[in-house]
């Protein structure tokens, strides 16, 4: 049962919208703390690391903190401009 319910999961096709997923894996926003703490830009750990799970239908990337004060520690990534 196992078996197949993952096979299942990597080779069905999943219609979201206009787009088709080409299997049913989804994977949420995450805080990978990849990024250089000094300015939340991410680096080449973070591209290596969103590089190896690009074989999954839907990547959900890095939960950003959009304000200074919204920045919960250091190499989290950040999508503001300080």
């Amino acid at each position: 049962f196992h078996n197949h319910l993952m096979q299942k999961l990597w080779s069905d096709t999943l219609q979201l919208g206009k787009y088709t997923l080409k299997n049913r894996v989804l994977l949420s926003p995450m805080t990978r703390v990849r990024c250089d703490p000094a300015d939340g830009v991410p680096n080449d750990l973070l591209v290596k690391y969103y590089g190896q799970r690009a074989g999954a239908g839907l990547l959900l990337t890095e939960a950003s903190s959009w304000s200074p004060r919204g920045c919960s520690f250091p190499g989290a990534g950040d999508i503001f401009t300080k």
